[in-house]
């Protein structure tokens, strides 16, 4: 039995069941899935990990792109790294980025879904698509 709501959240999430979810999906996948989306859940780290599809490159190149300074950069790719969206590489002591292939999927699910009838990464939304 689940307590009722007067018991709060933290005792209504001991009492879930554990293993498997709704839809048969294993709670553990699901807790997977929402480290991802929560891995991409900034505008600063899209836009790094769909400029990296389309090749390798460096941090300076990023954070220009993305108009932040290189901190700021390096704890958003911190991030996509811990989730394995991106991989670092160094080349004569210089480090370049690159996505991972299994990402190119999701953001193309994504992008078809904010922006439908516009195919993959080059789906960019406008403003009159989102009024």
């Amino acid at each position: 039995m689940v307590p009722s709501d007067a018991a709060g959240p933290a005792a209504r999430e001991a009492a879930a069941p554990r293993g498997r979810a709704g839809g048969g999906v294993a709670r553990a996948d699901i807790e997977a899935a929402a480290d991802v989306l929560r891995a991409l859940a900034y505008p600063v780290r899209l836009l790094v990990v769909v400029r990296l599809l389309d090749g390798e490159a460096d941090p300076a190149e990023l954070a220009a792109l993305a108009g932040v300074d290189g901190s700021v950069l390096s704890h958003h790719l911190r991030h996509l790294r811990q989730a394995g969206m991106v991989q670092r590489r160094r080349d004569r002591g210089r480090v370049m980025y690159r996505s991972s292939g299994e990402v190119s999927g999701l953001l193309d699910a994504v992008m078809a879904y904010v922006a439908p009838g516009r195919s993959g990464r080059a789906a960019e939304r406008t403003p009159a698509a989102s009024e």
